[in-house]
């Protein structure tokens, strides 16, 4: 692409990925969006990306590749046999760490909570992990690490996972509590271990 052309596309991004944070991607107009990225041309979000679900994919690639890659790392620092936990902290780090980058990283937290609450954004983030490696090494090694379980009851435990991971940041990133983040992400991590070792619901009741 020309330079030109890629300086507007990374303003769009930008602009989008401030405006869903602050507003919900439901409340953000492309109009908007052009707006606070300074385009002229009315029509410059749909020239570049067609419509809103290419931006919002575009925005989420631009942090992707770096939780992909920072995800990579440390799954491969685990060995051939990761436990559960060297999987958490495989899963949580890479993206708790964008708390620290200021180049959009609270925004993309606050962005994934918002799709995996709307119903017609939610399947989104659904079909990026199936083209994802690295989310797709995880779900792998987690359905090793946990092979007693229900293909059912795995499927809720990442749910609940899911949730905690990016609304737990994001609450984190908007209430900025008294805790420090090393100590929080500890406690983030230690929860999800949680969630995922707790005996199946059925043998709770027995």
């Amino acid at each position: 692409m020309r330079r030109d052309t890629l300086e507007t596309r990374a303003k769009l991004i930008e602009a989008a990925e401030q405006l869903f944070a602050e507003r919900g991607i439901d409340g953000v107009s492309l109009a908007d969006i052009n707006q606070r990225a300074g385009q002229k041309n009315r029509n410059a979000v749909h020239y570049h990306f067609g419509a809103k679900e290419s931006l919002i994919h575009a925005v989420l690639d631009k942090h992707s590749a770096g939780i992909e890659c920072r995800r990579r790392e440390l799954l491969d620092d685990t060995g051939e046999s990761p436990d559960l936990r060297d999987l958490v902290c495989a899963l949580v780090i890479p993206v708790a760490e964008k708390l620290e980058d200021s180049d959009g990283g609270v925004a993309y937290l606050k962005i994934n909570g918002q799709l995996m609450a709307n119903a017609s954004y939610a399947e989104v983030r659904l079909k990026r992990a199936r083209h994802m490696d690295q989310a797709k090494r995880m779900s792998r090694l987690f359905e090793c690490v946990l092979e007693h379980e229900q293909p059912g009851d795995l499927a809720a435990r990442l749910l609940l996972v899911d949730c905690m991971l990016f609304q737990g940041l994001a609450s984190y990133a908007s209430r900025r509590p008294s805790v420090p983040r090393a100590a929080f992400v500890a406690i983030l991590i230690d929860s999800i271990c949680s969630v995922m070792s707790a005996p199946p619901a059925r043998e709770q009741q027995k």
